[in-house]
């Protein structure tokens, strides 16, 4: 009995099991250990060469396969001359033709060992039935795993951490993706050494990910397969922030979906990882091993071309030599030349979910609730960052009282300017406004509330109506601004957006009607009792061009003054303010400009 056939029967005993684990005796290739990226157009397929030693060739794990016969020059390619026409276990994530639809055309050529998937099938589908009957005619045994498989050989251990039982319940077929990760112990190492870990997601979207998240799973990767082909579906912040992946590799080619989406590039770019896509450079093989590096790129078949002269920096810096059809990085210097992560992972907020507060650095400063004079939908609300320094809003939250308003600042947020303006969609033109962000839904006329939180959904701000909004004329089409702390009419159709408010200091409203809540808190004046009134400065809220209004007050002492902060009185601040002695702040408080509240 030859090698093949003693594999394939060991493969067919242990069918059933969550976990086996390879002999020497059952080894299949041999060119390194390895994982290449095949260009299959717009479809997935990935190769994992596993080294069997001098006398074996290498074990070879396929997942996915692309759409029809496309996968078969990368394979071969990939497989170099060690390609025995021998597969040790094919794997589709799920049945979606653009990654299943090769499948059939590898069986006609290839001898497999085993075939796994989710165990989801695609009804009516003329190619998914070429699929099962090939699988048939071949013998072939198939496994369906979830949640909690394991494969290993020798020292590269599969582990399938998704789907679980919800997501295959649920029925959607990318969200059910079998998603790997894949663990190598380099060369030379040991169980406690060097790990390589390789992510497979399949077409895993933003469900699938937060699911991962949720159960804690240790997500960090080297390589990142780039769910769902880049698509605005996936590849999530927080599920990016996790992985911190040095590379990401990106299955694409000529597409009417836009695959991949910018804001994916963008995102891959902030955790910085370097982005490699086959429709730019075409096959891409990784090599895993630390010695591994040393063979000749052309090995895996094409004629190599390395031109120093011609060669792009980022060539140069992440060992990539490009031949007519495959790129070949070194793990090593993909690590080497990480970037640095600027993504900031968010929490997702309910409004009436309010717990810690954060530091009320950024206010809800003027609301055009009832819309303009030239239509009722062209509301918009302006936020005012009174900290006197720049604030990164990335994944902070304006949410409605009904949650249908749920605006989230994108990554990169960073305000340095005092306004930060938000408007629904349809005042964006009609209003000529230029919006920071956009957002949908209405703002309810009556029984209605903002809260703003920070990306760990702590509330900043928020103004509530009971039953009405505190101020803001619907006839007049004047907003609602913030002006000493309280709620007043604007003194122009049409606000201010962007710019100082003009509404004059008026008494708070009756409690009734008065928004409660962190704004509530009057920030540079309210009633005599609550320790400030109209027209004065509150030193606890104020920006810095509020504060350089009070005597003695410059520059660096109103930055002092910020970063100090909370006071309890006017006179906290000479114990707590380089520069604010006994008699300047008898000179401060005898001015009455100053108040702490």
């Amino acid at each position: 009995m030859n090698l093949k056939k003693l594999k394939k029967i060991a493969l067919i005993l242990l069918v059933g099991f969550n976990f086996w684990t390879w002999s020497i005796l059952f080894a299949s290739g041999s060119s390194g250990n390895a994982v290449y990226f095949l260009d299959v157009g717009q479809g997935d397929a990935q190769l994992v060469v596993l080294d069997s030693g001098k006398r074996f060739p290498p074990v070879k794990v396929l997942i996915d396969a692309g759409e029809g016969r496309r996968v078969l020059d990368p394979l071969d390619m990939a497989s170099g001359h060690a390609n025995d026409k021998y597969i040790d276990i094919l794997i589709m994530t799920h049945p979606h033709l653009d990654h299943f639809g090769g499948f059939d055309e590898i069986l006609r050529r290839y001898e497999v060992g085993l075939f796994i998937t989710n165990g989801h099938e695609l009804p009516d589908s003329i190619q998914f039935e070429n699929l099962l009957r090939e699988l048939e005619i071949n013998e072939v045994p198939v496994l369906n795993v979830k949640e909690g498989a394991k494969i290993k050989f020798r020292n590269t251990s599969f582990f399938v951490i998704s789907p679980d039982d919800f997501l295959l319940d649920k029925g959607d077929l990318n969200e059910a993706s079998v998603v790997i990760m894949m663990e190598h112990v380099r060369a030379g190492g040991n169980l406690n050494d060097d790990i390589a870990k390789v992510l497979f997601t399949g077409d895993a979207g933003f469900p699938a990910e937060e699911i991962l998240i949720s159960k804690g799973y240790d997500l960090k990767a080297d390589i990142l397969k780039v769910g769902h082909h880049g698509s605005r579906h996936s590849t999530g912040p927080n599920f990016l922030t996790a992985v911190s992946p040095a590379a990401g590799v990106i299955g694409v080619g000529n597409n009417r979906y836009g695959h991949p989406t910018q804001e994916v590039l963008d995102l891959l770019e902030l955790v910085g990882a370097a982005v490699y896509r086959t429709d730019e450079h075409g096959t891409i093989k990784i090599v895993l091993d630390v010695d591994g590096f040393n063979e000749k790129a052309s090995e895996g078949g094409g004629k190599t071309r390395v031109d120093a002269f011609f060669a792009s920096v980022s060539d140069i810096f992440t060992g990539a030599y490009l031949s007519d059809s495959m790129t070949v990085l070194s793990l090593d210097e993909l690590r080497k030349n990480k970037g640095e992560i600027e993504l900031v992972s968010y929490k997702s907020c309910s409004y009436g979910a309010v717990g810690e507060k954060a530091r009320r650095n950024v206010v809800i400063n003027e609301v055009a609730w009832m819309g303009a004079a030239s239509g009722h939908s062209h509301e918009w609300i302006e936020l005012r960052n009174v900290s006197g320094a720049p604030v990164n809003l990335s994944g902070w939250q304006l949410i409605n009282e009904n949650e249908r308003i749920h605006a989230m600042f994108p990554q990169q947020s960073i305000f340095e300017k005092e306004y930060i303006l938000l408007a629904r969609n349809p005042a964006v033109d009609a209003l000529r406004l230029n919006p920071d962000l956009v957002f949908t839904g209405v703002i309810r006329n009556s029984n209605e509330g903002l809260r703003l939180f920070d990306n760990e959904c702590r509330l900043v701000d928020e103004v509530l109506a009971f039953p009405s909004w505190p101020a803001g004329d619907n006839a007049s089409k004047k907003t609602m601004e913030l002006v000493s702390g309280v709620w007043v009419d604007s003194l122009n159709p049409g606000g201010t957006p962007g710019a100082r408010n003009t509404g004059s200091p008026a008494p708070p409203q009756s409690s009734g009607i008065q928004n409660v809540g962190t704004s509530v808190l009057p920030t540079a004046g309210s009633s005599a009792s609550s320790g400030c009134s109209p027209g004065q400065i509150n030193i606890n809220t104020a920006p810095k061009t509020d504060l350089i209004q009070i005597r003695h007050i410059g520059d660096a002492r109103a930055d002092s003054i910020i970063s100090n902060r909370p006071y309890s009185s006017v006179s906290d601040m000479q114990s707590k303010v380089s520069g604010i002695g006994e008699s300047r702040i008898k000179d401060i408080i005898s001015e009455g400009l100053a108040c702490a509240e």
